[in-house]
């Protein structure tokens, strides 16, 4: 059983799967890699296949290769059936197979675990980056929910229990809760969920599931490889090192023969630009403004758009943003054909080499529920504030990931590429990551776009009415804590000046929302 985890931690476009389809290849035994797409699953099989028909590679050239998805699953019914019947094959001690990490995580922990324990395989896995191990859930709901639920389980406190485990068994059989619902019911044995009433004399639930059945199958492992821009920091890894134990340790010889090659000679051919001087979120683009579901054609998201499309002009240009900003983005580039818009949820697209400018307007700080299930996992593993860790995920690297699409990735390319990212902690990460020497980051980053949140806070001060309170208290503890993990306090008059609050009513809000100022020893 595996108890350590190899780290490729590289930039986007930087070789690091050209490097570990070589190791891998040469090592042999079965090997399962995991790519985040289908797209990206058909690519990496190719570049396995130019691999092993090499002249280098000659002794592997009859090394069979697979591919499962659930578009290539061969005869199967389904990618779990293909996958199990691939690995448990006693022909393929020395195969490869693709797959894609949702298609993975269909597999049982006993299928690796026969395979190496019964049939004798050295199992190598590849997790060509994560696929968020975190899951976090919330629902109100009233009415017969309510009286169903009473009696299903007892609430305590806030935790529920089961009352009787065969009526409980078959109302979640039944499926006869919301999906929502349905899910947190589900987690309720695992003591991942809490229950609270709300105004509606019903309850709101919220919670978070791991993925367990990833874990196992890590362990059963003998072999394990994980590549990614981002993964010291992040939540992922506080849940493979601190919740399930793994070591997580860099791969010296994979990593000395990426860098050989990164993308060091384009150091100087790199801008970045942040679009707003503060830590943008959404509750900025709203002008606080809680209660609206979309950003008003005052907002400094729009301010931030208009000078990132001005300086695209006729540039060929990627813009990437969360989706409910899209009722600005779509508009503003509407007839410009140079322009590409494109969705943040896919890691690792690599068909946008030809663009040199990308702008991704982007934020995914957790919100009030999230921050709960977060504070909930820290209190049960003894953790400390992981609202950092989740923002370096969930933001910072995914906007590495975006940046990574363009002509960065293009050894042949001298071409400067152009950044222009939601702030300046985003146009940091993008240096940290793709920057080696410090003393550039000055001449490299160009705040002539930057928009100035001065402008706009004062737009919308005061006491928020109370259904946006909870809301309001739960984005400047966020606020803080991220400031805290960051190793940049702010204090609570600076962000009492930000929302035109006063210092006691902040101090109130942030005690509403838990949030507690670290300990020396956290630091």
């Amino acid at each position: 059983m595996a108890d350590t985890i190899k780290l490729v931690e590289q930039p986007v476009g930087s070789g690091k799967t050209f490097h570990v389809i070589r190791k891998i290849v040469e090592a042999g035994g079965l090997i399962i890699y995991c790519a985040p797409t289908k797209i990206l699953a058909r690519q990496v099989k190719k570049d396995i296949q130019k691999v092993i028909s090499s002249n280098e590679f000659v002794h592997r050239k009859n090394t069979p290769l697979y591919i499962v998805t659930s578009e290539d699953k061969d005869y199967s019914t389904t990618v779990q059936e293909a996958l199990t019947e691939l690995i448990l094959d006693a022909d393929n001690s020395e195969a490869i197979i693709v797959c894609t990490l949702a298609g993975i995580q269909t597999v049982s922990g006993s299928v690796i675990s026969k395979a190496t324990n019964e049939i004798g395989k050295d199992v190598t896995l590849i997790l060509d980056e994560l696929p968020n191990l975190f899951s976090t859930y919330q629902h109100s709901f009233s009415g017969e929910n309510v009286k169903v639920l009473d009696g299903l389980v007892t609430v305590e406190g806030d935790i529920a229990r089961v009352n009787d485990s065969a009526t409980y068994e078959h109302e979640l059989h039944d499926k006869s809760f919301t999906s929502e619902l349905q899910k947190l019911l589900e987690l309720i044995p695992s003591g991942n969920v809490r229950f609270q009433k709300n105004k509606s004399n019903g309850w709101t639930v919220f919670g978070y599931e791991l993925k367990e059945n990833l874990s196992t199958i890590i362990k059963l492992s003998q072999t394990i490889y994980l590549l990614a821009a981002t993964v010291k920091g992040t939540l992922d890894y506080v849940v493979l090192n601190d919740v399930w134990g793994f070591n997580l340790e860099n791969c010296e010889t994979v990593n000395s023969q990426v860098i050989k090659n990164k993308i060091k000679e384009k150091e100087g051919n790199i801008r970045v630009y942040p679009l707003l001087d503060e830590s943008f979120s959404r509750g900025k683009a709203n002008q606080g403004d809680y209660s609206s579901s979309m950003p008003n054609e005052d907002s400094c998201l729009v301010k931030m758009l208009d000078n990132a499309i001005s300086f695209i002009e006729d540039s060929p240009a990627l813009i990437v943003s969360n989706e409910w900003a899209n009722r600005f983005v779509a508009p503003r580039t509407k007839g410009k054909n140079n322009i590409e818009l494109a969705s943040p949820n896919v890691k690792g697209m690599n068909n946008h080499q030809d663009k040199h400018i990308c702008c991704a307007i982007y934020t995914a700080k957790p919100n009030g529920f999230t921050t709960r299930s977060l504070n909930l996992l820290a209190e049960q593993y003894n953790l400390t504030n992981l609202v950092g860790a989740f923002v370096l995920q969930s933001e910072l690297d995914m906007i590495v990931q975006m940046c990574g699409r363009t002509s960065i990735r293009n050894r042949e390319s001298n071409e400067t590429c152009h950044f222009l990212v939601s702030d300046k902690k985003q146009a940091e990460h993008i240096l940290e990551t793709y920057v080696s020497d410090k003393q550039l980051y000055g001449s490299l980053m160009d705040e002539s776009l930057m928009v100035n949140w001065s402008d706009f806070s004062d737009t919308n001060t005061g006491r928020p009415r109370s259904y946006e309170r909870e809301e309001t208290a739960q984005e400047m503890a966020q606020y803080m804590a991220y400031h805290d993990y960051i190793g940049e306090p702010i204090k609570q008059k600076d962000l009492a000046e930000m929302y035109g609050f006063t210092p006691s009513g902040v101090s109130k809000l942030l005690k509403d929302a838990g949030y507690k100022k670290p300990s020396k020893n956290d630091s």
